[in-house]
């Protein structure tokens, strides 16, 4: 728990701020790929707000917006759509893991927690019950983790949510952004985020989103890398940490310097600001940007428990060992330092109550916290926090140690009362002493090595023998090895060693009394945070830069000759020497000035007057300069601003003379200097015979001076130890004087609460309406309200005095017996009770409980409620004449609701009498209100299925889904007759069906009845109809024109050919001349007897003389015959059975089918074999043809016209008559055919 905050550091070198955890991250986007993530976190209220933010917003601010809200988690969210209508940028709602893209805004969904990984966003869900979970700190701390240079921005919301992530955000160099509480309708959530401290923009909605986009936009003009700054630019960050030291006493100057330019970038980019020189001059021009600049430095973050692993190990490892061998009279005393807000201070008490529970004897706990923030300590004192800490306080803890207010922790008294909160500065100020336990995390790592040696011979003076040192992470106690020893590395816990060196333990604090001079000297009152954007100019910077630019060079020196200040251009006067850092002027100033400024300093400080002295030569760069020094007596401010101290004001004149004059004047002090050697000369041979003379009697007296001086060492060295002792014993004095110092300041709040309190209740009794009267447990009168001296005979005086002994005009006996049953059962009791004037009043009797749980008396409230009586009365009254209409009434309703119900009941049973398919649906949305059990099960489904759902979901597509010009049609005609329609079945089947539909009113709802009948067979069978009538044409045609292609091409070429033999025998008979012409009468006959064949052969195929005559299996024989005579295909005939009658178009039909399947073995089967097997069965009569060809693939032989036509004619033909035929073959297995014939005679 690392809190960060302006604390226990007051002086240069050393950054010396605790646990403000140090931002090592570049704000805006300094890399083209990143993604810059905006948080935005809202509740009630947040949907206007984000609605003007997304209005007012660009869509082209190459951001990504995250929206996270607490939405009812059994509602579906209509968010996005909500927002998309504000911003051309896409909304969408988060539902899985989401690919983060630029210019696109994305929404938290119901009952999911979003988390941010990486690039991308993922849903989870919620661990905490309804009411405890807080999505926005879930978010912003993944946020924060993930995208370092992100936003974090806090709408309109109630309670706290998002008080905590804003500090994981803000401390990795995240920007916060915050609605204004003025303009939020809810202004908790805002108002928390503000409390933080850390908001870093405060404005409107339509402010936030001008904001965002300047700040994304803007980009300083600073390189990225500290080495790349030039010398220029380097100099403007030395002179903006000079200013933010001299504005709030912290030096940042040992800071790194990539750290310092990151920080100053992040302001430069926050105020609009391009280069370093213009921030210098906003910084002096606003004095609270020095403040704000401080606090981006060292971000003042804190909670309870951080670094979970560390607090386990110290509770399991320390809190046991420290109360170890404790008596009742004894005291755990702990000090956490840097305390910020208090958590770690709360926490370390927490863990100490926690391990002394165990114990039969419990000692004192006193837990000292220390900061140097003023607001940070004061809010600690209040003890409140939001109620995010319950993702870092178990419930457990909670329960125990807090108290809810709202929606804020309270800390229970028992847990305040043991933490004392101080200002205090580790390096300033005396330390508490005789600790236990000192837990410094996060403070060392920005000290130099030597001030943390120091710092750890401190705690270690502070710390009892074996007592134990708690670091943060990334500190370390090792150096320091000879004080502690390492109790557990991994968690930084370390135990002090024995002191074993002779003189006593007295730790020098790292700050001497010049440098806290000094330091106080420069150091002005920290301003808090401001979020205005509105500065005052500061005059006196003007009138001091005037000065520096006109007036000479000068330094403030104090009685000591130690250097105050400086100004601007007195550097060239002042030399650094060789070895440590040194404040003394004499040893800063050139050589040639030091003589002349060591005398003049004496004189002026003895005589207390101003002194000019002579021009001193002195050498700049080589060229002679006179420099006249002219010194000013002043008396200024110590350092603790009371006691007054002598001081001068050093002036550095140069006088202007010529190179000419300057050389004249050094040779006339030549001359003159000439002169006096030769006389100090002659002086120091007469000194040389004096001193010999007196080295002889020195001689003579040292040996006298030897033995005294040993006696003086002796008791030199009595005085040493006594004065070592009288220093331990200052310490110890100072460390309890600090204590009882913050104990009488805790005491004097405390009173100032209780004065301000009893001030509140003595003005609330004061002005009430209300008659109360506080009795303790002896029924003694403790408080009155004036409004009781109308019920009893109270007088102000009467405080303290038994209840009995007073009389009231009560009608009402039994009033000191209930408050005796209060007090011991602890149960409120209400009476009604009548006044002696017949007013009526309402008697509440309540326990008296005190802040710690104590039962201390008895509350009395007289509410006075006549008038609610009278109405009650009147209401009697007024109800027995509304029963009477309502009885009345409601016998009309129950018989026209009973003639409802029969004709309900008449309805519903012809609905489910009903034979055929039948369904109730709304007309608008098309769900199902009822369906009869016939529906049900034609669609094969289940009532709980369908009722409240529509067709479209089940895909059924009945009627009148199909189109709104059909709703139209029923509404206007109210029934809709034999309405064919094409549904889907759920087996996936098309069907045919023929709807009527019929429009109803059922309770006030417009509903249709749809009926219908199936009629895909019919619809079927005349398709099939219609399609064999096509067939059997386009047959009958085929057939027409090969017959009359016989009749052309062979017939009726021999028939001409015969005539044209017959004419040219005429005509030589004619003539009578027969022997020219010579006819061929064989040849005739021939010709003849060919057509007769042919003409006999149309007639057999037209219709075979052997149908009418025989059966089908000598008709088949006859068949095999004309196969073999005219295509050389043997056919094999077999028949076994009885053979029955059939009908004489089945036995036609039949032998027609036969004929087609040997002609297309002759075709296509490649042999002139084949088979046809009659089977006679009781029933029927089975047709098999068969080959042993070549076969084919059936799928892919028959999607051939040419193969298939003429068997699909007759499987047509033959279904119609009632029989079957089924094909199998496949390639190289030959072919089988089998037709099955029923016996008997078909109906017409």
């Amino acid at each position: 728990m690392a809190s960060t905050s302006k604390k226990q550091i007051s002086r240069s070198p050393a950054p010396q701020s605790k646990s403000r955890q140090l931002n090592n991250v570049n704000l805006h986007a300094a890399q083209n790929d990143e993604i810059t993530v905006v948080g935005i976190g809202a509740s009630a209220g947040g949907l206007k707000a984000l609605e003007n933010f997304f209005g007012a917003l660009p869509d082209n601010t190459g951001l990504a917006y995250v929206v996270i809200t607490h939405l009812h988690p059994e509602h579906e969210s209509h968010l996005a759509e909500l927002l998309q209508r504000h911003t051309q940028m896409p909304v969408q709602q988060v539902n899985g893991l989401v690919h983060v893209e630029k210019d696109h805004v994305y929404v938290i969904p119901p009952n999911r927690r979003l988390v941010m990984e990486d690039s991308q966003i993922d849903v989870s869900e919620f661990k905490e019950p309804r009411g405890q979970r807080a999505p926005i700190d879930y978010f912003f701390r993944s946020l924060a983790r993930g995208h370092p240079n992100s936003v974090g921005i806090i709408l309109s919301g109630g309670g706290t949510d998002g008080a905590v992530g804003v500090k994981a955000i803000k401390e990795e160099g995240g920007l916060l952004m915050v609605q204004h509480p003025d303009e939020a309708e809810y202004n908790s959530m805002p108002q928390a985020a503000i409390a933080t401290g850390l908001a870093d923009v405060v404005l409107p909605v339509k402010g936030l989103a001008k904001k965002l986009v300047e700040y994304t936009q803007h980009r300083p003009l600073l390189p990225l890398d500290a080495n790349e700054l030039d010398e220029e630019q380097l100099e403007a960050i030395r002179r903006i940490v000079a200013h933010v030291h001299a504005r709030t006493g912290h030096d940042f100057s040992q800071y790194k310097r990539s750290t310092l330019l990151r920080r100053i970038q992040r302001r430069l980019q926050i105020n609009g600001l391009s280069t370093l020189e213009a921030y210098l001059d906003y910084l002096r021009q606003n004095p609270t940007e020095a403040s704000a600049l401080f606090n981006d430095i060292l971000i003042g973050v804190t909670s309870f428990f951080r670094d979970r692993e560390s607090w386990e190990k110290l509770a399991s490892q320390v809190a046991h060992q420290v109360l170890k061998g404790k008596d009742i009279g004894d005291m755990v005393r702990a000090w956490t330092i840097g305390c910020s807000t208090g958590e770690e201070a709360y926490g370390l008490a927490i863990l100490l109550f926690e391990a002394s529970d165990n114990l039969e004897i419990r000692p004192q706990i006193q837990v000292f916290a220390s900061d140097l923030d003023e607001n940070s300590i004061k809010y600690a004192r209040e003890g409140l926090y939001p109620t995010a800490i319950e993702a870092d306080v178990s419930a457990e803890r909670l329960e125990r140690f807090f108290t809810l207010e709202g929606n804020h922790y309270r800390v229970r008294r028992e847990l305040r009362d043991v933490v004392l909160f101080t200002h205090h500065s580790v390096l300033r100020d005396a330390p508490f002493s005789r600790l236990d336990l000192i837990a410094c995390r996060n403070l060392l790592i920005y000290l130099e090595r030597e001030i943390q040696d120091t710092v750890f011979d401190v705690f270690h003076y502070a710390l009892k023998p074996g007592g134990y040192l708690f670091l943060g992470n990334a500190e370390s106690a090792e150096s320091a090895h000879e004080l502690f020893q390492t109790v557990d590395k991994a968690h930084h816990i370390y135990r002090t060693k024995p002191w074993n060196r002779e003189q006593p333990h007295v730790p020098t604090l790292p700050l001497s009394v010049d440098s806290i001079i000094n330091g106080e000297l420069y150091s002005q009152p920290h301003i808090p945070r401001m979020h205005s954007t509105m500065e005052i100019p500061r005059l006196s910077d003007d009138h001091y830069q005037a000065l520096e630019v006109h007036a000479p060079p000068s330094i403030l020196i104090d009685e000591k000759y130690a250097v105050l200040h400086v100004s601007e251009k007195a550097g060239r006067y002042l030399v650094q020497p060789i070895g440590p850092i040194t404040t003394d002027v004499l040893k800063l100033v050139r050589s040639e000035l030091q003589l002349e400024l060591r005398t003049a300093l004496f004189r002026v400080f003895d005589k207390d007057q101003a002194i000019l002295t002579q021009p001193i030569p002195v050498r700049f760069n080589g060229h002679p300069h006179r420099v006249i020094l002219s010194i000013n007596p002043r008396t200024g401010l110590a350092g603790d601003g009371q006691k007054q101290e002598k001081q001068a004001l050093i002036f550095f004149l140069e006088d202007e003379q010529n190179d000419f004059s300057i050389q004249a004047t050094q040779e006339v002090d030549e001359a003159h200097q000439n002169a006096l050697v030769r006389q100090l000369e002659n002086e120091v041979r007469r000194l040389r015979e004096q001193l010999q003379a007196s080295f002889e009697e020195y001689e003579s007296s040292s040996e006298e001076l030897k033995a005294s001086n040993e006696e003086l060492q002796s008791i030199n060295e009595e005085y040493r130890s006594a004065t070592e002792e009288l220093e331990t014993s200052k310490e110890e004095l100072q460390s309890v004087n600090e204590e009882l110092q913050t104990v009488n300041n805790e005491l004097k709040n405390k009173l100032e609460e209780i004065s301000r309190s009893h001030s509140d209740l003595e003005n609330l009794m004061a002005s009430t309406e209300i008659a109360m009267l506080f009795l303790d447990r002896d029924l003694r009168i403790r408080h009155h309200t004036p409004g009781m001296q109308e019920l009893f005979n109270i007088m102000p005086g009467d405080r303290g005095r038994p209840i009995k002994h007073l009389t009231h005009t009560l009608r009402y006996d039994n009033f000191l017996e209930d408050a005796g049953q209060v007090l011991r059962t602890l149960v409120p009791i209400e009476r009604e009770v009548q006044g002696g004037s017949g007013g009526w009043f309402l008697l509440r009797m309540r326990p008296f409980r005190t802040v710690d749980d104590r039962i201390d008396g008895v509350i009395f409230t007289f509410t006075e409620v006549t008038r609610l009586k009278q109405a009650e009365a009147a209401l009697v009254e007024l109800n027995a004449t509304l029963e009477q209409r309502v009885e009345e009434r409601t016998r009309g309703l129950d018989e026209a609701n009973q003639k409802l119900n029969q004709a309900r009941d008449m309805f519903y049973a012809l609905f489910h009498a009903n034979p055929i398919p039948t369904a109730c649906t709304g007309l608008e949305d098309g769900v199902f209100i009822n369906v009869n059990v016939e529906f049900l099960t034609y669609f094969g489904l289940q009532r709980e299925d369908i009722i409240g759902h529509n067709a479209q979901e089940f895909d059924l597509g009945l009627p009148p889904q199909t189109g709104r010009d059909l709703i139209a049609r029923i509404k206007n005609e109210g029934t809709l007759r034999n309405y064919e329609a094409q549904i889907r079945h759920p087996s996936g089947e098309a069907r045919s069906i023929l709807a009527s539909i019929q429009y109803v009113n059922l309770d006030n709802t417009d509903a249709l009845i749809t009926a219908f009948t199936d009629i895909t067979d019919r619809v079927r069978a005349e398709q099939q109809v219609r399609a064999l009538a096509s067939e059997l044409t386009a047959t009958e045609q085929t057939e027409r024109h090969r017959l009359a292609q016989i009749l052309h091409d062979d017939l009726q070429q021999r028939l001409f050919a015969v005539q044209m033999q017959l004419s040219f025998l005429k005509e030589a008979y004619e003539k009578n001349d027969l022997k020219k012409f010579e006819v061929d009468f064989p040849q005739l006959e021939g010709w003849l007897a060919e057509s007769i064949k042919v003409t006999r052969q149309l007639s057999v195929d037209l219709s075979p003389p052997i149908l009418h005559g025989e059966g089908l299996v000598e008709a088949i024989i006859w068949l095999a015959s004309q196969m073999k005579e005219q295509y050389g295909l043997a056919v094999d005939i077999k028949s076994s059975g009885k053979s029955g009658p059939l009908d004489e178009k089945v036995r036609v039909l039949m032998f027609y089918a036969v004929r087609e399947l040997l002609f297309n073995t002759v075709k296509h089967a490649g042999t002139l074999q084949a088979a046809v097997d009659f089977e006679h069965g009781d029933q029927s009569l089975r047709v098999r043809v068969s080959d042993e060809g070549k076969g084919f693939d059936k799928t892919e032989a028959l999607s051939s016209p040419k193969i298939t036509h003429g068997l699909l004619t007759i499987r047509h033909r033959l279904n119609l008559l009632g029989c079957t035929m089924d094909i199998k073959s496949q390639p190289g297995e030959g072919t089988e055919a089998t037709i099955e014939a029923p016996y008997g005679q078909l109906d017409t």
